[in-house]
């Protein structure tokens, strides 16, 4: 099977069929489709409407397509921020996804918002902020523990961060001379 190449035409399709009924947009499964069209090229300015809607149903899918980005994810950090202030718990928790996508190579000053997530109101959202700890590289982990020391004396994030680092290090494998 040859690689499949944008439709805009498709993608503009299921973006108004998004905004006009969220719901029945979810319920007919096509946030798969809507995805595969950014995947293939479909800009991403578009996913940042999404991600700045007055409807929760459309901020959701957009949020949840942002973490399927892979490393595109890094366009949407600020909006995964500030998607953390939202009501919605599954909002939230794709937005942690999306923070840990787009700072595992730069902007890993934001990393730091996923530990705070582990006091998040909502048991999966503590969850997924936990499992992304225990995934997350040692700069990550330096910078947020940096940022937990710089702003509160004797924060217990940054002696649970500075405990993780050191399981990181110790488990890493030795290089070779």
């Amino acid at each position: 099977m040859g690689k499949q190449h944008l439709d805009t035409l498709r993608a503009d399709q299921l973006m108004d069929a998004l905004l006009s009924d969220p719901q029945g947009f979810r319920e007919k499964g096509d946030g798969n489709e809507l995805l595969n069209q950014f995947l293939r090229g479909y800009p991403l300015d578009e996913l940042r409407l999404l991600l700045h809607h007055q409807r929760e149903e459309v901020v959701a899918i957009g949020i949840w397509i942002a973490s399927e980005l892979g490393h595109e994810a890094a366009a949407f950090v600020n909006e995964a921020v500030a998607a953390l202030q939202h009501p919605n718990n599954r909002i939230r928790y794709f937005a942690l996804d999306v923070i840990m996508l787009g700072t595992e190579d730069q902007n890993q000053a934001e990393f730091f918002q996923i530990v705070k997530r582990l006091e998040d109101s909502d048991f999966a959202v503590r969850q997924r902020a936990f499992e992304l700890l225990s995934s997350a590289t040692e700069q990550q982990l330096i910078s947020a523990m940096h940022r937990f020391e710089v702003e509160e004396n004797c924060s217990p994030h940054a002696t649970f961060l500075g405990l993780l680092l050191r399981v990181h290090q110790a488990t890493r494998p030795k290089s070779r001379k």
